[in-house]
């Protein structure tokens, strides 16, 4: 077990122990596309595609929509 106190850090404590560590800056976030746009009557609103073919957008006057892809 991993002690604080014993001078080493938690990356050579892991390295020592073969542990596979994901390095800092990665995300478990999907890559999603965002685009923005206005509808007809001028409302701003920005819409998101994830990996999936979900597609959500949100609007700036507060209101949300959603396309959910279901498949089949």
């Amino acid at each position: 077990m991993w002690d604080p106190a014993s001078g080493e850090t938690f990356g050579e404590y892991a390295r020592r122990k073969n542990l596979q560590v994901r390095p800092v800056g990665w995300t478990w976030r999907t890559r999603d596309q965002v685009t923005t746009g206005r509808r007809e009557d001028g409302v701003a609103y920005e819409r998101r595609v994830d990996q999936l073919g979900n597609e959500t957008r949100e609007h700036s006057d507060g209101r949300r929509d959603a396309i959910i892809n279901l498949p089949i």
